[in-house]
């Protein structure tokens, strides 16, 4: 069978295309890794605070429905996107993994070990939780106790019960967690794991924390609004917050309150116990959060 459009991937840039498609005499079809509906969010960390309020994360058509708190949580974006799929009755094959994408004569050809599909157009949606990006730092690979990367992280209690000694029989403040990264999930990791651990927070820039009655909806209308003033060859008037930027969710607030953010610091190199600072000074730690 020949589509005019497969999208690969299961996730909200696949279903608000699917949305569009639907409304149009078009023949195509999305093709999902995953053998749930909820595109890749159970695949990341179960205390995970969204950070624009239900009413500004909703997909075309039908709003999200209001949340117990004012940030959805992981679990209430699964159901929403789930029941959306579900609402609209978009065609989808799950457990297909595309391997490869080729073309020959003007027709895409994807390859699967359930089998080919083509297609005219392709839509990627694939997102990126399934190829994390692990920044390069020196001496990385050295590190002889416990590195995961934020797309492997569940919640504290299980990262932490994983160390070389029983939480309960040391107590979780001995355990030291080195935090890497300066965005929302650095942050947001950061403050699960401060309270069941001793914290330390590495950066490459200085962290930018909004105001409290600022949210992510604000950092995608500005995201949105210089990406068209480039485009028009405008002038923009940078704020001084960007799409990195830490959104104050309740969690966030909590561990500000608690002072889990006034120091961190900048890493030289890693070494097989720890790291070495910007300053030549070396700390070891039982476990590193990338």
């Amino acid at each position: 069978m020949l589509y005019d459009v497969i999208i690969v991937g299961g996730g909200q840039s696949a279903l608000a295309s699917a949305y569009y498609l639907r409304r149009t005499s078009l023949k195509y079809i999305i093709l999902d890794a995953n053998l749930n509906c909820g595109g890749s969010w159970d695949q990341n960390w179960d205390d995970l605070d969204l950070f624009s309020t239900a009413q500004h994360s909703s997909l075309p058509g039908w709003l999200m429905p209001k949340t117990k708190t004012e940030y959805p949580t992981k679990e209430e974006v699964i159901d929403y996107l789930c029941q959306y799929e579900k609402r609209y009755y978009f065609p989808i094959k799950r457990g297909i993994k595309i391997t490869n994408i080729e073309k020959e004569n003007e027709v895409f050809i994807l390859k699967s070990v359930q089998g080919n599909f083509k297609s005219k157009v392709v839509i990627a949606a694939t997102g990126t939780q399934s190829h994390p990006i692990i920044p390069e730092i020196k001496g990385r690979k050295h590190f002889k106790g416990k590195q995961l990367h934020s797309s492997q992280y569940r919640k504290a209690e299980d990262f932490i019960s994983k160390l070389p000694w029983s939480i309960k029989s040391f107590g979780g403040a001995n355990k030291k967690v080195l935090v890497v990264g300066e965005g929302n999930s650095g942050a947001q990791i950061l403050a699960q794991l401060s309270k069941v651990a001793k914290t330390k927070w590495a950066v490459k820039n200085t962290p930018q924390f909004l105001p409290d009655d600022v949210d992510g909806k604000d950092l995608f209308d500005r995201a949105s609004a210089k990406y068209k003033a480039k485009k028009q060859e405008k002038s923009f008037k940078p704020e001084n917050y960007n799409i990195g930027s830490i959104v104050m969710v309740p969690q966030v607030k909590e561990a500000r309150d608690r002072g889990v953010y006034t120091e961190f610091n900048r890493i030289k190199s890693i070494t097989k116990t720890g790291v070495r600072w910007q300053n030549g000074e070396t700390e070891d730690f039982n476990s590193e959060m990338i």
